[in-house]
């Protein structure tokens, strides 16, 4: 089965516009910053990667043998006439197998437009150089510090003491200075860093320095990596670069630079050390400085991070060792720590997990279609035709982040894609064998019905079950 390009949405929200002095731009009176995201269909999930679509899904079509057959099925009496045929397919996902993606925002550097993936997973901001050869894609945006119109562009050196010593490893440099910092490759006179990924993809180059500026007239000058080279599974069309909102304690690389929306925060961008994400299927937006509970009608529920010794990295919460589905408590294997992560297209859990939610689901809800036959559709990536009705069998998935009850409902973690007039579910969960010392990435599938905040000044999160369009903050 090919499937068709997903065209790319923006949903456009007015931004709080404030006076711009000294490179600084800054919101007006120091309040927040709303900057609207674009969906775009999601990269292909290779080897090891915990990011994106998976390039081979499992579809399911329902053949059955008359009325009696479907009731005996539904029961979990199993039939000879009912049948599954699987159908293994492969895509490249160019345009991605549903609407929901990777969200970008459209930002500039010294005034040249770029598009940013929005990543709470890293903390490096980098764009493609105009004199990137090796990987970076052709037709995209190109950042050039003599096309910059801010008048504070330059490169940094090698020398200078934002490049930390003692970290060249000539594998990875295009030189190494007597202090032991790591010079780029192609530009040996400036500070070099990399980014690599576990499914193999990586970026390098030099570090720049120029204006960023998140939302039109509001930025600051700050740090960033001027991409040289990159494999070619970094970049995704019409995807230019990346934007990290973790901590910085990850935003080494190896010199360690403050993440951009640190900068923002430090130079008085901001009013607040906090930033608010609200996604749908195609659209969204990033509120940096403030949050505002008018996206729903409950109030917003907050839950502490999980506290760590030294500097902090990830957004990570106590999901209490298992979930909810209606007033029963199901323990899960390896399910103590998870990570919220915009960088995420699904939910990624352990196989032991899944398999224990797999289980209970089998046990209890045999009454929804073929969900109880062997093979089960129920499968990591296995896609489906269920009707809304059928949908609505299925229980909802309720977390606890901390004290906090997140449901996750059918429509949300079953992922909707059209092909040839079928309405298609696909299992919007993947697993993946071990994630160190995280044991569960809450992706996209299950953040896209909430609105998030992060508050970093007080180190909770915040949940909203969202009830109107981002478009309307």
């Amino acid at each position: 089965m090919k499937f068709p390009r997903v065209r790319m949405l923006f949903v456009w929200v007015v931004a709080m516009v404030g006076l711009c002095w000294s490179a600084v731009c800054t919101a007006e009176n120091g309040q927040s910053v709303v900057v609207p995201l674009g969906c775009q269909a999601p990269h292909p999930m290779r080897g090891k990667s915990t990011r994106g679509f998976p390039e081979t899904v499992r579809v399911i079509h329902r053949t059955t043998g008359g009325f009696w057959s479907r009731v005996r099925v539904w029961i979990g009496l199993g039939d000879n006439h009912a049948s599954i045929e699987r159908v293994g397919v492969v895509s490249e996902l160019k345009g991605g197998i549903t609407a929901l993606g990777l969200y970008y925002l459209t930002a500039k550097f010294g005034g040249q437009s770029m598009n940013l993936l929005v990543d709470t997973g890293s903390a490096v901001t980098a764009v493609p150089m105009q004199q990137c050869q090796t990987g970076c894609p052709s037709g995209g945006n190109r950042y050039s510090r003599e096309n910059s119109t801010s008048g504070v562009a330059h490169a940094v050196s090698c020398l200078s003491t934002r490049c930390k010593t003692q970290t060249c490893q000539s594998s990875t440099c295009g030189a190494c200075s007597a202090a032991g910092q790591c010079c780029a490759g192609g530009s040996t006179k400036s500070c070099g860093f990399q980014l690599s990924y576990l499914d193999g993809s990586f970026a390098q180059g030099a570090l720049q320095v120029d204006t960023v500026e998140l939302a039109p007239g509001v930025g600051t000058k700050t740090v960033f990596g001027g991409i040289l080279a990159e494999s070619e599974n970094f970049g995704n069309p019409p995807v230019d670069g990346i934007l990290g909102l973790a901590y910085k304690g990850i935003s080494c690389s190896p010199s360690c630079v403050p993440p951009v929306f640190d900068s923002y925060v430090k130079r008085g961008v901001v009013g607040k050390d906090t930033f608010t994400i609200c996604m749908e299927e195609s659209s969204g937006a990033l509120i940096l400085g403030d949050y505002n509970s008018s996206l729903g009608n409950s109030p917003i529920q907050w839950t502490p991070e999980i506290p760590v010794s030294g500097e902090k990295t990830f957004y990570l919460v106590d999901l209490g060792g298992g979930i909810d589905i209606g007033s029963e408590r199901i323990p899960l294997p390896d399910f103590k720590v998870g990570v919220l992560d915009t960088g995420t297209t699904l939910i990624i859990m352990t196989d032991a997990a899944f398999q224990a939610l797999a289980s209970y689901l089998r046990e209890y809800n045999c009454e929804i279609p073929f969900l109880c036959q062997n093979p089960t559709w129920f499968a990591p990536v296995s896609c489906i035709a269920l009707s809304d009705s059928e949908l609505e069998r299925l229980p909802v998935l309720t977390f606890s982040l901390g004290s906090v009850k997140v449901d996750v409902s059918p429509f949300d973690y079953m992922i909707k894609y059209t092909y040839q007039g079928v309405l298609y579910r696909c299992v919007g969960i993947q697993t993946f064998p071990s994630l160190g010392s995280i044991d569960v990435i809450l992706g996209e599938a299950f953040m896209q019905s909430h609105v998030i905040v992060h508050d970093r000044e007080q180190n909770r999160i915040g949940i909203q079950k969202r009830t109107r369009s981002c478009s309307s903050y």
